[in-house]
């Protein structure tokens, strides 16, 4: 883990052309391996956007393997154990300002 965070939090500071070629090895072996080895983009968004204190908080623990990034979607009418949170069931504004359900693909604007 920490395949392309600095070295300054612990990481490997491999480019991220490194890096796709290590997810595409790992994913020839195990895909599921591969997704967990692949979320590493979550601590690379938090690299790039966070502040500096929790930078220092959370990017060392990725880096040791301690924190994993995760992404906990649901198919659309799927429903949501974690009702505040239930994606499924979010509404899109569309380009005229209507609103359409999340299903489909011609998705624009964001999620009301």
């Amino acid at each position: 883990m920490g395949f392309t965070l600095p070295r300054s939090y612990g990481g490997l500071n491999c480019p991220n052309l490194i890096y796709t070629m290590a997810i595409e090895i790992v994913s020839r072996a195990d895909a599921s391996l591969m997704n967990i080895f692949g979320l590493q983009g979550i601590a690379e968004t938090i690299n790039a956007f966070a502040d500096p204190a929790i930078k220092d908080e959370y990017l060392p623990r990725f880096a040791r393997g301690e924190l994993t990034g995760a992404m906990a979607l649901t198919e659309p009418d799927a429903g949501a154990i974690c009702k505040p949170w239930d994606f499924g069931r979010g509404r899109t504004r569309t380009a005229a300002g209507g609103s359409t359900a999340s299903s489909g693909s011609s998705r624009t604007g964001a999620v009301t």
